[in-house]
């Protein structure tokens, strides 16, 4: 990619950035391993990628970045999560970083309706329902005309829960709050919600050398 030339440009290479890191966390939701794995990667090296991308903002004004980016590597350099996901772009460079394993089930609601949900799409022959195994799989247990029991598995709908994946050390706060999923699907999302707010902001400070794109009202299609 050439190198940005504007603050419009740096900004928009920002955001490539972390369009790519968020199709990471898409795959931390799939059911295989090695792609989540590769998931969780992407989001911890382009979520890195996104602030050296907002870096190139000096070049363009020093000053007027300084005086925007200084108070904000102070809070990343505070911040438990931050931290977290800094050290763990070191880890993952060196190859020592484990894979995540599936370590249990987060429900968010279960109610009558989710039950019922649930039922609704049994197989024929279901004696039960089973949310979050060893593995972190939900599944019905169906009855088999010769007896046997088998099980047969479903991904849980999102409204519902979701798969925990443990990771060794994994922060429980961030910015002043206490963290209550802190599965590595919530703290991934949480990063990547923060790189957010940080492009938002720079282009919000930068706004006077950004030009804005939009169309003028009174040229608009009504």
């Amino acid at each position: 990619m050439a190198k940005a030339t504007s603050a419009q440009e740096v900004i928009a290479q920002a955001r490539a950035t972390l369009a790519t890191a968020r199709l990471g966390l898409e795959d931390m939701r799939s059911r295989d391993a090695t792609r989540r794995n590769a998931g969780l990667q992407n989001v911890v090296i382009f979520g890195r990628i996104v602030t050296w991308k907002l870096q190139n903002l000096r070049s363009i004004d020093e000053a007027h970045f300084d005086d925007w980016y200084e108070p904000l590597k102070v809070e990343m350099g505070a911040d438990a999560l931050l931290v977290y996901f800094r050290d763990l772009r070191t880890e993952i460079e060196k190859q020592m970083q484990p894979a995540p394993q599936p370590a249990g089930l987060y429900i968010k609601q279960l109610g009558p309706n989710e039950m019922a949900e649930l039922q609704a799409h049994a197989p024929p022959h279901t004696t039960s329902i089973f949310l979050g195994d060893p593995q972190g799989r939900s599944g019905y247990e169906v009855t088999m005309p010769d007896g046997t029991v088998e099980k047969v598995y479903f991904r849980i709908p999102e409204r519902i829960g979701h798969i925990i994946f443990d990771m060794p050390n994994r922060p429980s706060s961030h910015l002043g709050r206490s963290i209550a999923d802190a599965s590595m699907e919530m703290l991934c999302k949480l990063y990547l919600d923060y790189m957010e707010k940080l492009i938002d902001g720079a282009e919000r400070h930068f706004a006077e050398l950004v030009p804005d794109q939009r169309e003028p009202l009174e040229g608009r299609r009504q």
